[in-house]
C-alpha cells in the first residue's frame, strides 16, 4: 500500500540527486529532498517511506517492472536509497523517479544522465546534424521521448539507433591499399583540409594519420593507413602491421588502388576504389574517385554509409546512443506486453 501524499507534495517539488562517483561501482546512493520526496519513492518502493532511524530493504519497481533491489533510510533530514551501483541501474532508477515527479538536480546529473552524457559530447560535434542532435538531447528530448511510455515511439527510437550512435561518436573508416594508391590525397579531400603529407616518393606515411570528415551530416574519422604488401623489414614491416591494427579496429575499410598497378585486396576491403580517375581508366568493379579533383567523393560518401547502415542524410530526431539507453528502451518495451 503507498504512503497517502502529505499536504504540499505536489508534482515536481522533490529533487533527487547522485551522491556516489558515477560509473560502474559497488554501490551508488541517491538523496530525495523536498516535498514529494516520500510519496515518490513509496510508490516505487511499493510501502512507506522509513521514518528517522529506519531502513527499509525492497525492490524498487516500476508499473509491476523491477528495477533494483535497494536500501532505504532516513538521514539528516532527507531520504537516501542504496542500489548496487550498476550504471544501467541507477538510470533506470532516476528515470522512474522522474516519471514520479522527482526533478534530477542539475548540479549533479552524472554521466549516467542522458542530457550530462549529450553535453560531455557537444563540445566535439563536427557537424550541424551532430550538434543539432546532441543539444537537443543535452535539453532532454531523447529522454521525453522514452518516458513517454509510448510503444510506437520506443520502437521508432530503436530503429534510429544506428543513426545517432553515428552522430554522438563518429564511426571510424579506414583507407588502406598499396604504397602510392593516393591514400593520404584521398584523406585531404574527403576532411576538406591538408592533414595527410603527400609526396610522389612511396611510403610517406608510416603511423596511420586521423581526421574528421562530414559524409551527409554524419561525422566520420578517417584513417591514413601505410601502405600495404610487398616484402618489409624493420620500420616499414611496423607501419604496415599498425596499418592491418587500423583496418581491423575500423568500422569499414576502403580499398584504394591506383589503376595504372592494380593490386587486389590483401585484407580486409568493404569497398574497393579505384583511385586517380582523372588519369585513365577505372579498375572494373571499383568506386571510380579522385581526391585531386574530387571526382567519385560524393558517391564514396554515400556509399560508405549504406555499408555502414545509416540513413541518408542525417537527421537530429531523438535516438539513443549509447547501448544502455537502448538497453532501457527494450526493457520499457518488454514492460508494455
Amino acid at each position: 500500500m503507498h504512503e497517502a501524499a502529505r499536504p504540499g507534495d505536489e508534482p515536481g517539488s522533490a529533487v533527487a540527486r547522485l551522491l556516489t562517483p558515477p560509473g560502474e561501482g559497488g554501490i551508488a546512493v541517491i538523496a530525495l529532498e523536498g516535498a514529494g520526496a516520500e510519496g515518490a519513492l513509496a510508490r516505487l518502493l511499493g510501502r512507506a517511506a522509513p521514518g528517522e532511524g529506519g531502513i527499509v530493504r525492497a525492490w524498487l519497481a516500476e508499473d509491476g517492472r523491477r528495477l533494483d533491489e535497494a536500501l532505504a533510510w532516513r538521514a539528516g533530514g532527507r531520504l537516501e536509497v542504496g542500489l548496487h551501483g550498476g550504471s544501467a541501474a541507477t538510470a533506470a532508477v532516476l528515470r522512474a523517479l522522474r516519471r514520479a515527479g522527482v526533478r534530477t538536480d542539475p548540479r549533479a546529473p552524472g554521466p549516467e544522465s542522458i542530457e550530462a552524457d549529450a553535453a560531455a559530447l557537444l563540445p566535439r560535434a563536427a557537424t550541424l546534424p551532430a550538434a543539432m542532435f546532441l543539444a537537443a538531447a543535452a535539453d532532454g528530448a531523447l529522454s521525453r521521448e522514452i518516458d513517454s511510455r509510448d510503444p510506437a515511439r520506443l520502437r521508432a527510437l530503436l530503429e534510429r539507433a544506428p543513426a545517432g550512435a553515428a552522430l554522438a561518436l563518429p564511426r571510424t573508416v579506414a583507407i588502406a591499399g598499396p604504397p602510392n594508391a593516393g591514400k593520404s590525397t584521398l584523406l585531404n579531400a574527403l576532411a576538406g583540409r591538408d592533414r595527410a603529407l603527400v609526396h610522389p616518393r612511396a611510403g610517406t606515411t608510416r603511423d596511420p594519420v586521423e581526421a574528421v570528415a562530414d559524409f551527409e551530416g554524419y561525422p566520420v574519422r578517417l584513417v591514413d593507413t601505410a601502405g600495404l604488401g610487398g616484402a618489409l623489414a624493420g620500420v616499414d614491416a611496423e607501419a604496415e602491421a599498425q596499418a592491418r591494427e587500423a583496418a581491423r579496429a575500423a568500422d569499414l575499410v576502403l580499398w584504394l588502388e591506383d589503376p595504372a598497378a592494380p593490386s587486389p585486396p590483401t585484407g580486409r576491403a568493404d569497398i574497393r576504389l579505384s583511385g586517380k580517375s582523372d588519369l585513365g581508366p577505372a579498375i572494373p568493379g571499383a568506386l571510380p574517385v579522385s581526391g585531386a579533383t574530387g571526382a567519385g567523393l560524393p558517391e564514396l560518401r554515400r556509399a560508405a554509409l549504406r555499408a555502414l547502415g545509416l540513413p541518408i542524410p542525417a537527421d537530429a530526431r531523438p535516438a539513443p546512443f549509447r547501448p544502455g539507453q537502448i538497453r532501457e528502451i527494450e526493457e520499457a518495451l518488454r514492460s508494455n506486453l
